[in-house]
């Protein structure tokens, strides 16, 4: 963990192999960071608050998965140029690009994104609760295979101790197990939610 103030004071270099993880409460001090940061990384998540042209500097060619859980201080004739550059930035199925919904103009930046990124046949466009963005489908449904075998167990392990309990009269018990049922059912829910997040993560 670097202190922005330290880093510009003392002009102290920051070289980053895999993975950048930065936070500023206010624009001003990513310009004060930015020119002190090096390295090949591959993956950012920007964080506090962030100008357009700041995040554009920190995404070198190298940088594969980009996350801006930032406040973004995107102007209504930057919206093209910023669906642009996420479209170009799709350039395989090892890219993604997910931001928030933390500001007013997103459902028309998510239209523009989706249209500038229509022709890429390997990303899909994803919202989830505050994050969206763009993975490749492939791994996404890959994920999603996995959820009917979870499924199958959660109903049928219930089921089947409910198929019992009948049969010997316990139909306390069978309440108790619908209970639990009822409780695996919401709990698959929130794991389908996770999986679905866990795409736009970094």
């Amino acid at each position: 963990m670097c202190n922005v103030l330290y880093i510009d004071k003392n002009k102290t270099k920051i070289y980053v192999n895999d993975t950048v993880v930065v936070y500023c409460a206010n624009s001003d001090s990513y310009d004060k960071f930015i020119p002190y940061i090096s390295g090949p990384y591959t993956k950012i998540s920007i964080r506090g608050k962030v100008r357009w042209d700041q995040v554009k500097r920190l995404i070198h060619p190298n940088v594969k998965e980009v996350q801006i859980l930032a406040k973004m201080e995107l102007r209504p004739e930057e919206f093209d140029e910023f669906a642009v550059f996420v479209a170009q930035h799709l350039r395989g199925w090892q890219y993604k690009f997910s931001f928030t919904y933390y500001m007013g103009y997103t459902l028309t930046l998510s239209n523009k994104v989706k249209a500038a990124c229509r022709h890429i046949k390997t990303h899909d466009f994803f919202h989830f609760n505050f994050l969206c963005g763009l993975v490749d489908w492939r791994m996404w449904w890959f994920q999603i295979m996995l959820m009917p075998i979870i499924i199958g167990i959660i109903i049928g392990i219930p089921a089947g101790v409910s198929w019992i309990l009948i049969g010997k009269g316990y139909h306390s018990a069978y309440c108790v197990t619908l209970l639990i049922f009822g409780f695996l059912s919401v709990l698959t829910t929130y794991i389908l939610d996770d999986i679905a997040r866990d795409s736009l993560r970094i």
